[in-house]
């Protein structure tokens, strides 16, 4: 009973970092089309579609 509360903060900040690590690969393969569909919302796909100009002149 001793060992889990003193471990439970590092297993949350494993976790976090692995959440973050998560989002940063799935950002990624969208951004370079190979992750999600791109009709689905995403911050690769996002940043993808922001690449034209034209998407940055009307959509700031």
């Amino acid at each position: 009973m001793h060992i889990l509360p003193n471990t439970l903060d590092a297993i949350l900040v494993n976790a976090t970092f692995g959440v973050a690590s998560s989002i940063m690969l799935e950002s990624s393969l969208s951004f370079l089309s190979l992750g999600v569909a791109p009709p689905t919302a995403s911050w690769g796909n996002m940043l993808m579609d922001a690449q034209s100009l034209s998407v940055l002149k009307d959509m700031p």
